[in-house]
């Protein structure tokens, strides 16, 4: 993220949170999303402390092949967030994920 952009963990009351979501499918099954540790952020504008993200993180989700899964697999999902600066809060984005597993 820019310098001064953050986006809500997960644990945020209140506000829109990050969240990476997959489409559920019979050719894998997937891992709980596994979030790095939030910081506690004061935002002076609102005078209120939350739970963020700021600059360069990473969002890992472990993906179990099925055994009778035939090649190519598709994972498809979706991460959701809302980014937000020291003055205002940015419109909700959704961006498609999706990837093609080769599958032998």
């Amino acid at each position: 993220l820019k310098p001064g952009v953050h986006v809500s963990a997960p644990s945020v009351e209140g506000y829109i949170p990050i969240a990476f979501k997959l489409n559920p499918s019979s050719d894998w099954s997937a891992r709980p999303a596994l979030f790095p540790k939030a910081e506690i952020l004061h935002l002076v504008a609102i005078d209120e402390t939350v739970p963020a993200y700021q600059g360069h993180f990473r969002l890992a989700r472990e993906v179990v092949i099925a055994p009778a899964a035939k090649g190519p697999v598709s994972i498809d999902g979706t991460l959701r967030y809302q980014a937000c600066d020291d003055t205002m809060c940015y419109i909700p984005e959704t961006l498609p994920l999706h990837w093609e597993i080769a599958v032998r």
